[in-house]
């Protein structure tokens, strides 16, 4: 009897990468690997100016440090971010990684994490995102039909930072703060 020999985080990402460009690509329109991760790498510098450890810096906390950590700020603890992240990717593959083993353990905390294991459970993530209901202006969970700068603010806004609501003056600035930093990036 052998023992199942599952993939390394390279070809794990490798492997999400092909699933969401073959799933984005549609009616003549083709979302390349490198399309998502030109988009990964810009949310990735709004977060956290692309810095794999960074620990999210709070003026709402007595200690000064915020729940947000890693490329993507994920956030820790059980039911957060990056816990939900976590059970989203192992769905997406059927099993779970190596990486994730022992993670609750850490509290869910993605700041020991690769670059490309955070990017790995980053598009696992998005690749399982339920859409959000039908509302004006509302974008669906995917990089499918993202093509400028803009468009990747309202999928930020709405399914990875997801803290104000569509049509509000907070969105609005959550919006301009982003494309600011993606003309930085540039």
């Amino acid at each position: 009897m052998s023992m199942i020999e599952y993939p390394t985080e390279d070809s794990i990402l490798a492997g999400l990468l092909e699933t969401a460009s073959n799933k984005w690509s549609t009616d003549g329109v083709e979302i390349t690997q490198e399309d998502i991760l030109e988009n990964m790498s810009k949310i990735a510098f709004h977060e956290s100016k692309n810095i794999a450890d960074a620990i999210q810096k709070s003026d709402k906390t007595e200690s000064g440090i915020g729940p947000g950590r890693g490329l993507f700020q994920f956030e820790v603890g059980e039911g957060e971010g990056a816990a939900t992240a976590a059970q989203r990717l192992i769905n997406q593959l059927g099993y779970t990684p190596d990486f994730l083993k022992g993670f609750a353990e850490s509290n869910y905390d993605v700041s020991s994490f690769t670059p490309e294991q955070q990017q790995a459970l980053f598009l696992g993530n998005l690749l399982q995102m339920p859409n959000k209901p039908d509302a004006e202006g509302r974008v669906p969970a995917s990089f499918a039909g993202v093509d400028t700068d803009e468009e990747l603010a309202n999928y930020w806004a709405q399914y990875h930072h997801a803290g104000t609501e569509l049509g509000t003056p907070e969105y609005d600035t959550m919006i301009d703060k982003f494309t600011e930093d993606i003309d930085y990036y540039k």
